[in-house]
């Protein structure tokens, strides 16, 4: 399955990056950094990324988003998960990354914690 990145900017400048197959060493990952980095370069760092099409992310990908959630939160920002999958929850879990990034079960929960940042 190819990974595919969306992005789509709501009110306020909030960017949801829409993440859909497994995101992987390689091909997976960069699409990841690519869609964050893109983002951050047009001054937009509050970043949603949405989950729910995404069976499997490996330690690559979640580098991506400790770089990403670390970029964004120096430029007044924040970047939190969205709609986590039942395997991606799992790691993040294990991994406790969940003491880094804050994961909402709705992209509209997302989007309205990042609303509030100033």
């Amino acid at each position: 399955m190819s990974v595919r990145t969306e992005v789509e900017v709501r009110e306020g400048g909030i960017a949801v990056v829409h993440c859909s197959g497994r995101i992987t060493l390689g091909v997976g990952s960069s699409a990841l950094r690519s869609a964050i980095q893109e983002l951050l370069a047009s001054q937009r760092s509050k970043i949603v990324i949405d989950f729910a099409e995404v069976p499997y992310i490996d330690s690559s990908g979640f580098g991506e988003l400790v770089r990403g959630f670390g970029e964004a939160t120096r430029d007044g920002g924040g970047l939190v998960v969205a709609r986590p999958t039942q395997r991606v929850n799992e790691v993040m879990r294990h991994t406790r990354l969940y003491t880094v990034f804050q994961a909402f079960e709705s992209v509209e929960d997302a989007v309205e914690h990042l609303r509030g940042k100033r």
